[in-house]
């Protein structure tokens, strides 16, 4: 629980009004986590591993901000009363995958490596002006990622090896606010004040590299890379904006 009060003066013209601004909340908090891995050999030399971890969360709050407005007598000019009921829930999901393989060489290996991310959060909130219904919210977001990596090392003879491998990133995120206002009967949906968002980011990635071992601990190593990102946007008032991909 929360509570604060803010005085303010003010002189214009010589004429002094008092301002005064009373704050009474009440905040709630909750959440959890759980996971879980699953490891399974299918030899000595290969492996794969699965984890699996949640998380949940929800806060509130509830309280009223009552504003008073006095002249220099004392006597009031203005008085409002506003009451904000909020609250917000949120839940994420996160599976992680790793494939490993070892050979009799110990310089090769296959290493496989994915994870997938969901994470998804609501928020409200009602607001009253006076003890009169006032206006509404509603925002609902999604947000997801799928990530996925290879990476593979093969010996070519004793002094020389060869890594090669790719990734790629799969992100989204979208966010439908909705703003709503009341029209004496009923809440009736704004469009000024809503809004909405659909957002998508890709990355491709590869690269390649030899590694040549050279005496007395020395070597060269030459390689390349190449990635590529792109990106598209929706909004309300935009159906395709331009984002430069790169």
């Amino acid at each position: 629980k929360t509570e604060g009060e803010n005085i303010r003066e003010s002189v214009i013209d010589g004429a002094a009004t008092y301002l005064t601004q009373l704050d009474n909340n009440i905040g709630k908090w909750g959440g959890g986590r759980y996971s879980g891995t699953f490891d399974y050999d299918f030899d000595k030399k290969t492996n794969f591993s699965i984890q699996y971890s949640a998380r949940v969360s929800g806060n509130g709050g509830e309280g009223d901000q009552v504003t008073t407005l006095l002249d220099a007598n004392r006597a009031l000019i203005f008085e409002n009363v506003r009451y904000i009921d909020q609250t917000s829930k949120s839940n994420s999901n996160d599976i992680d995958f790793t494939f490993t393989k070892r050979y009799e060489n110990p310089i090769q290996e296959l290493i496989i490596l994915a994870q997938l991310s969901l994470n998804n959060r609501n928020d409200y909130f009602i607001a009253q002006q006076n003890n009169i219904a006032a206006d509404s919210s509603e925002n609902q977001g999604l947000d997801r990622e799928l990530n996925f990596k290879v990476d593979y090392v093969q010996p070519l003879g004793d002094k020389v090896k060869w890594e090669f491998g790719g990734k790629g990133i799969l992100r989204s995120a979208t966010s439908d606010g909705r703003f709503y206002s009341f029209n004496g009967t009923n809440y009736a949906l704004n469009n000024l004040r809503s809004n909405f968002l659909d957002y998508d980011q890709n990355v491709a990635a590869g690269y390649s590299s030899f590694t040549f071992e050279l005496p007395k601990k020395w070597g060269i190593q030459a390689g390349m890379r190449y990635e590529k990102t792109m990106i598209s946007a929706q909004f309300k008032e935009t159906a395709d904006a331009e984002i430069p991909n790169y």
